[in-house]
């Protein structure tokens, strides 16, 4: 089951940042989502009760996130709707940057190192090298896996 986001549409709420988007299953539309950025919980409006058991079973395989140090938290449809954002707009930066993480160095949920280059085998060479870092590249259901060889 390969889900994503499309067509994001980011605005301001009286809390914090809210969005609209689509969800999508395997290149199909599964439901819609929206956030008004206002405190409350986000609303999802699926296209049929089956695709609402096939996302719950979708979000159950997720792990406890960490969103503040020490607290953990179940997984939840606005938890991993948020992560689906954040791999979209991920994968859009890998389209023109090579990302990286150095062996033994500390990076947060979301942060890479980054050589301001699109992937190749000489950019994947230096960053190894120099760095002993580990690269990494987007594959098709826009998840970042490490690449080797």
């Amino acid at each position: 089951m390969g889900y994503e986001v499309k067509g994001a549409k980011y605005h301001k709420g009286g809390d914090g940042l809210g969005v609209n988007c689509n969800i999508y299953r395997d290149g199909k539309r599964v439901a819609s989502y929206r956030d008004d950025g206002n405190g409350g919980m986000p609303i999802m409006d699926f296209a049929s009760a089956d695709e609402r058991v096939a996302f719950e079973a979708y979000v159950a395989m997720w792990p406890n996130f960490e969103i503040i140090k020490g607290r953990m938290y179940s997984p939840s449809y606005d938890l991993v709707v948020g992560e689906l954002l954040e791999w979209k707009d991920i994968a859009a930066e890998a389209k023109k940057e090579t990302l990286f993480r150095i062996a033994g160095q500390a990076y947060k949920r979301g942060e890479w190192s980054i050589v301001d280059k699109p992937y190749s085998q000489s950019v994947r060479e230096m960053a190894v090298n120099r760095y002993k870092a580990v690269v990494f590249r987007v594959d098709q259901v826009g998840q970042m896996v490490p690449i080797t060889g």
